[in-house]
């Protein structure tokens, strides 16, 4: 997957989220929020980006046991935790 149409994906997650009203803010769906968290994510090692520009892809360096807990730590600012809305 490149890393344009991993932002693609998750800015049509994000808004759909916000539809559910899971999300309550809109500025959550915007591409510099979205931009932003992968690189926090990439600073805390959960992804990679690999190679360079926009058709760099992206790896995922965490195990699902590690992503399942940020999950849980994320849920605490949701209104509606992830694992009911997003299913």
């Amino acid at each position: 997957m490149t890393i344009y149409s991993l932002y693609m994906s998750v800015q049509w997650f994000a808004e759909t989220l916000y539809e559910e009203r899971v999300i309550p803010h809109f500025e959550s769906c915007s591409l510099d929020t979205i931009k932003n968290s992968l690189t926090k994510f990439s600073q805390m090692k959960i992804i990679k980006f690999i190679g360079k520009g926009k058709d760099c892809g992206v790896k995922i360096l965490s195990s699902i046991t590690e992503l399942i807990e940020l999950r849980n730590n994320l849920n605490q600012f949701l209104k509606v935790p992830v694992t009911k809305a997003a299913l």
